[in-house]
């Protein structure tokens, strides 16, 4: 492999290539990866492979990362062809490549991204996040989910109707012909699916969720007019699916929070990423309790960004 092919799955990964790569990111000087191992992350995607690797280097630097973590596409055609085709691929790859340094949140450090935009395969490499601690079952503590929205504002207010949005085709500005040929898309595969998975599912398929679809559908041209509306003064950068599952929070062996999972990036309304994490993050009955105060501690957040 040479410096300027990466990598598509972990059995691909060799010592040169670490080494070039982390010396390229100014994470090693001097000293090269001599054996690593790799093992599979106990949580996989459905869309992507992610991998633990452990470095051994001939030479000690403080500063060497003594594990990394790589992320690739998948392996099986049709979710690789379906996920590029919708540009989640892209956009965390791009992501990283154009806000990974200053985000305005943080995020695990990013060694490496690249992306073969005719296949869809990528690689990141990525700080090794596992000191920190990642959120018990589906849900997330109030005190967690407050954690995450106090990271929201600062991040928001940084990219607050910035010009940058508009120049970033990945990031389908609201309006934009990316955007509305993304939305036509999205609105077409949710009509084939909806039908497809009736029969499927059957009476197991939740009511509520085919009635929210059925809305969804009826109501999409009048989504649209909405987003184009919000192009004028009210965007910013978003994670686009702010969800306990996709945030490390600190933890006792001395992790940081950070924000990952990229892949739904874009450009659009700060409060998506608020109204996600806390229908996500809480139970039915921590919402009926918190969410007047997690929405409440939001205003000195945006006071101090202001």
């Amino acid at each position: 492999m040479t410096r300027h092919q990466f990598p598509a799955s972990p059995e691909q990964i060799t010592d040169e290539w670490l080494t070039w790569t982390l010396r390229e990111a100014g994470a090693v000087s001097e000293a090269r990866v001599v054996r690593h191992t790799a093992a599979l992350t106990e949580s996989q995607g459905a869309a992507a492979v992610v991998a633990r690797f452990g470095l051994e280097y001939d030479l000690a630097e403080a500063q060497a990362p003594r594990s990394v973590v790589a992320k690739f596409a998948s392996p099986h055609d049709p979710i690789r062809t379906l996920m590029h085709g919708l540009g989640g691929y892209t956009r965390e790859v791009e992501f990283y490549r154009h806000f990974g340094a200053d985000p305005g949140i943080p995020t695990p450090r990013c060694f490496y991204a690249n992306i073969d935009s005719a296949s869809g395969r990528f690689a990141l490499l990525l700080e090794d996040m596992g000191g920190s601690r990642l959120a018990e079952g589906p849900t997330a503590s109030p005190e967690d989910v407050e954690t995450a929205i106090r990271h929201l504002a600062p991040f928001h207010a940084k990219w607050w109707n910035n010009q940058r949005l508009r120049d970033l085709e990945f990031l389908r500005y609201p309006g934009s012909a990316g955007d509305h040929a993304f939305m036509a898309l999205a609105r077409g595969a949710l009509a084939a699916a909806l039908p497809a998975a009736a029969d499927r599912f059957g009476s197991h398929l939740p009511g509520t969720l085919v009635t929210l679809a059925e809305r969804l559908l009826a109501n999409f041209d009048a989504l649209m007019e909405t987003r184009n509306r919000q192009a004028h003064d009210r965007v910013t950068l978003v994670h686009g699916d702010y969800h306990p599952g996709q945030i490390f929070f600190e933890s006792e062996r001395g992790g940081r929070f950070a924000v990952f999972d990229w892949q739904m990036t874009g450009a659009g309304s700060g409060g998506d990423d608020l109204a996600r994490i806390i229908a996500t993050g809480l139970s039915t009955d921590q919402r009926l309790a918190f969410d007047g105060h997690l929405i409440a501690s939001t205003t000195p957040c945006l006071l101090n960004t202001a």
